[in-house]
């Protein structure tokens, strides 16, 4: 990530380089997260970032996990865009996931994922309104046009899962199974 690209609110408040310094440190604990994850579950992280030119950085300090760049376009249409691309990988669950929650349990996402077996969506919600996952069970519905980074956010997305008919307990699911 360049410098003045990255959590650009709070570099406003701390300074671009203090920025920059907390946004890597996020990723440093985002990729021993992800380590730990695929060490406990069957789950492959794949990487996207903001744009292809950050193909080589991302390939350089993320190993050999798999490159998505997103395309331009809101948060929501670069979600759905990446959700759209690991399902043509064949991926049947994804969970989206941001790089800067340094204190969030790995185990969190991982309860992300199984609570797909009672939901066709979950998500994470922070207290500050937003949300830290999003897991699917099913392509997502467009994202575009939602307030990002406000604290309606979470509720804005559930409704729109709601909306679109995501099931609290899919097809085929008896309860207590």
């Amino acid at each position: 990530p360049g410098q003045g690209e990255v959590k650009t609110r709070l570099a406003r408040s701390v300074g671009a380089a203090l920025a920059r310094d907390f946004y890597r440190l996020c990723l440093e604990c985002l990729r021993e997260d992800l380590d730990w994850m695929e060490r406990h579950s069957s789950l492959e992280a794949v990487i996207c970032p903001f744009s292809g030119e950050d193909v080589e950085w991302c390939r350089q300090f993320w190993g050999g996990h798999p490159v998505i760049p997103q395309p331009p376009g809101d948060l929501g249409a670069r979600l759905n865009a990446v959700d759209q691309a690991l399902r043509r990988r064949g991926f049947e669950v994804t969970i989206l996931i941001g790089s800067d929650a340094p204190t969030l349990p790995p185990t969190y996402l991982l309860q992300c994922v199984g609570g797909l077996s009672r939901a066709e969506a979950i998500l994470g919600p922070t207290e500050d309104g937003g949300f830290y996952a999003l897991a699917s069970r099913r392509l997502l519905p467009t994202l575009e046009g939602i307030h990002w980074s406000a604290a309606t956010t979470c509720a804005e997305v559930r409704q729109r899962l709601v909306h679109r008919g995501f099931r609290r307990q899919p097809a085929g699911v008896r309860q207590g199974d």
